[in-house]
């Protein structure tokens, strides 16, 4: 129904009409307040998680590089984590042969003791009985000294440690033999004395060797975790410029789709109003 103060003329594009079944100055209104209500919904969630990306569709190309960061950063936390254990495998390893070495230091002495003339086979007797006992103790250093479970000492043993993001990833490898501990001979004769002496200078050369290589190691995963813990964070702050909201710009958007959901509100009030006016001319 179209009222109008004169004949309606269809070619007269500039007449002015008063439309009431098709209010189009409120369904325009009503646009502009869904897409303004949406984007204060959009900011509100935004500042209440913390992210600017919720979901695919706030930024599909920004969720995609944000994924891509974040198993990077997950798989480095797991590579770090792993030279870290690796780091603690290693100093245990190393404990353990520090108590070999000290126990062999003690049995050389009594080795270049009961090589001495001056005793007789008695004396040698008494030498030998704690000569054993040291010798069993590390047999039994050897054979206890393990790492969840894992034996370190005994044998041989090599371990490759995972230290890095990725397959094939960096590894680290590390080695622990200390097989010859069983071969330390006796003092119970001078010339078996002097024969043990050599045999335990040759243990503790290995044991020697072993603990260098065990420092080297535990040096290289030192750095390795470092070098990961720096480029986690690196990667973490990327990550996070991509996905986390900023406040400041999120407030001043909430601010104004505020302003604008009351605007639009106030104004779809008036548009309702406009078919009223067309009563007037009844």
């Amino acid at each position: 129904m179209i009222l109008n103060d004169r004949a309606a003329d269809p070619s007269d594009e500039g007449a002015n009409h008063m439309l009431v079944n098709d209010n189009s100055s409120s369904l325009g209104v009503q646009n502009a307040m869904a897409t303004n209500q949406n984007r204060l919904k959009s900011s509100l969630q935004k500042l209440a998680t913390g992210l600017r990306i919720n979901q695919a569709s706030d930024d599909p190309a920004g969720l995609a590089a944000s994924e891509a960061l974040r198993a990077q950063i997950r798989g480095g936390q797991q590579a770090q984590s792993n030279a870290n254990n690796a780091l603690a495998m290693l100093q245990v390893a190393d404990s353990g042969s520090q108590q070999i070495s000290d126990t062999l230091q003690r049995m050389r002495e009594l080795a270049i003791q009961a090589a001495n003339g001056t005793y007789s086979s008695t004396d040698r007797g008494a030498i030998q009985q704690e000569f054993s006992s040291l010798a069993s103790e590390v047999s039994d250093i050897a054979q206890s000294t393990n790492y969840n479970g894992v034996a370190l000492l005994a044998g041989n043993q090599g371990f490759t440690f995972q230290v890095g993001d990725g397959s094939p990833g960096p590894t680290i490898n590390a080695s622990a033999s200390l097989s010859s501990v069983m071969s330390l001979g006796n003092v119970s004769t001078q010339s078996s004395a002097q024969g043990a002496l050599a045999s335990i200078d040759s243990v503790m050369g290995s044991v020697s060797a072993l603990r260098s290589g065990l420092g080297a190691s535990m040096n290289q995963l030192s750095s390795t975790a470092a070098n990961l813990g720096s480029n986690i964070a690196s990667v973490a702050a990327a990550e996070s410029l991509i996905r986390d909201t900023e406040y400041a710009q999120q407030s001043t958007q909430l601010t104004t789709s505020q302003i604008l959901t009351q605007s639009s509100n106030a104004m779809l009030a008036q548009a309702n109003l406009l078919p009223k006016g067309v009563m007037g001319l009844l």
